[in-house]
């Protein structure tokens, strides 16, 4: 037998492809891609813009709600899916690695229906005081609706100092997403309404106007034990943090940036006190009145309470021990006088 016919078949370059993307995308990201790529497959033959657009007259007269939350997940134009390829797995996995699979994909169906139902609002208030019917005949549609919302709320964290470099040009990392409504307007001669509200959400969330609906760690964690249960085993599953809000006050003290999680301990908890870990310069915060933040810890003034062999520790005698000091201190001499007049009657 000749040796071409021992050697190994060669593999199939998009079954590579596809396993190199499965194994290095998290989970969420993963999911939307895959969403988009079948959805733009489909419209070749099945259109679903027309039964899933949240158009006003259908979501609201028919009550067809889900739209508000799959209309983001449409894709019918190829360039919307290279600009979603492109976003998602730069920045996308970045934000999934950083905030976890369960908070990421909360903050995407946030910004979509968020941005769907601004939209709805507007529509409806736009038909109430012109009594034009093609105001709730609009329709929002498309990934862009969230895209552009992540972008912004991106770009607001980075602040205006920083740059991004836009085509040709340099823009102001804030004014970024100002750009991409300016290069859709060139493209397609107008900026769709859902994508300026999208923009104005990521915004809001960037400034911290929507804390309210982000969503908590301990809700997070109910979920993922409950109903995310099975997902937090499949590959790719991004866990975020141990514990603590993934915005939080704390990320400004930590010198990191906003929307990255902040593990943090819970305010009721207490760090064990050893002298072992415990230096002259370390600092305490104290929580009761009249006490100072950040005063020096002498070894002196601890007590080693959690090495095993220091002992139990008696509390009355330590306050009685205490109160005898501070005797002694205020009046020495009574001590001494009490002391010699007993001498004298022996």
């Amino acid at each position: 037998m000749s040796s071409s016919q021992d050697a190994p078949p060669d593999s199939n370059p998009v079954l590579s492809s596809y396993e190199s993307f499965q194994r290095n995308t998290p989970l969420v990201t993963r999911y939307v891609l895959t969403s988009l790529t079948l959805s733009y497959a489909l419209s070749y033959v099945i259109d679903l813009t027309w039964p899933l657009q949240n158009m006003p007259l259908f979501t609201l007269t028919r009550l067809e709600l889900y739209r508000l939350v799959l209309a983001p997940f449409v894709c019918t134009s190829l360039i919307s899916l290279i600009f979603a390829y492109v976003s998602l797995t730069g920045h996308g996995k970045r934000l999934e690695y950083a905030l976890g699979s369960t908070a990421f994909g909360a903050l995407i169906l946030t910004i979509g229906t968020l941005t769907n139902i601004i939209y709805l609002i507007l529509c409806v208030l736009g038909w109430a005081i012109t009594q034009d019917i093609r105001h709730l005949a609009g329709s929002s549609v498309g990934i862009w609706t969230v895209l552009l919302g992540i972008t912004s709320m991106e770009c607001c964290v980075e602040g205006s100092p920083s740059k991004r470099n836009f085509f040709m040009f340099t823009v102001p990392t804030l004014y970024y997403p100002i750009a991409l409504l300016v290069f859709i307007a060139l493209l397609s001669g107008g900026v769709p309404f859902p994508y300026v509200i999208s923009v104005g959400v990521g915004y809001a969330y960037g400034y911290k106007r929507f804390d309210r609906l982000k969503l908590g760690h301990v809700r997070r964690k109910r979920w993922e034990q409950t109903v995310f249960r099975k997902f937090t085993t499949m590959e790719g599953w991004a866990a975020g943090p141990s514990g603590g809000e993934w915005n939080t006050s704390t990320s400004e003290t930590n010198n990191e940036q906003p929307w990255t999680p902040a593990i943090f301990r819970p305010s009721g908890a207490q760090p064990s006190i050893s002298n072992d870990n415990i230096s002259d310069t370390d600092a305490t915060s104290f929580g009761g009145p009249g006490q100072a933040v950040g005063r020096p810890v002498q070894r002196s003034n601890i007590v080693n309470i959690t090495t095993p062999s220091s002992g139990d520790v008696d509390r009355g005698a330590l306050l009685a021990a205490a109160a005898e000091g501070r005797a002694a201190a205020v009046a020495p001499e009574k001590f001494y006088n009490e002391d010699d007049e007993e001498r004298g009657q022996r």
